[in-house]
């Protein structure tokens, strides 16, 4: 059976701005629909790997941990997971609330061509990183994370920058 939802970008934008979406999460749409990119959303019980979904157009694939039962990296099928992720070429991973991080991701997403948006709760925001590094060690990432925690083994990590909000 084939639970995929497939809208264009403009006729989700249309349908959240209708039901009064988040303005991050509007400011991503439109930007990846700006850019001739498109967003496959990963639910937590996907047993399907990728596999080419994401060659052709930029594609910024979502893996969503900040629901009401965040569950990190262990909640998830690691089969799907290192499918995404040793496919990109970018990932961001944001325990966060910060709106202006959602307008960066599609140009990041337009320019290395494959990405990964892992959102997750403050809590388990090392583990999400450690996990993506090890199976994306040539990605570059973006860790977006709240001023009061500290990852100073990540300080001098190449390809690591940070965001504090």
């Amino acid at each position: 059976m084939n639970n995929h939802i497939k809208l264009s970008i403009s006729e989700t934008v249309k349908a959240m701005e209708a039901d009064g979406a988040m303005d991050h999460q509007l400011s991503l749409l439109k930007g990846l629909r700006d850019v001739g990119g498109r967003l496959l959303c990963v639910p937590r019980l996907c047993t399907v790997r990728l596999g080419d979904a994401t060659s052709g157009t930029p594609t910024l694939v979502q893996i969503g941990d900040d629901d009401d039962t965040p569950t990190g990296v262990a909640g998830w099928n690691k089969d799907v997971l290192v499918s995404i992720l040793s496919r990109a070429n970018f990932i961001a991973v944001h325990a966060c609330a910060a709106d202006d991080f959602y307008t960066f991701l599609p140009f990041m997403t337009f320019m290395a061509s494959k990405g990964a948006l892992i959102e997750c709760t403050p809590e388990y925001f090392k583990e999400w990183v450690e996990f993506a590094q090890l199976h994306a060690p040539n990605a570059q990432f973006l860790g977006c994370y709240p001023r009061d925690l500290e990852f100073p083994q990540f300080e001098c990590g190449l390809g690591f920058e940070h965001v504090r909000t």
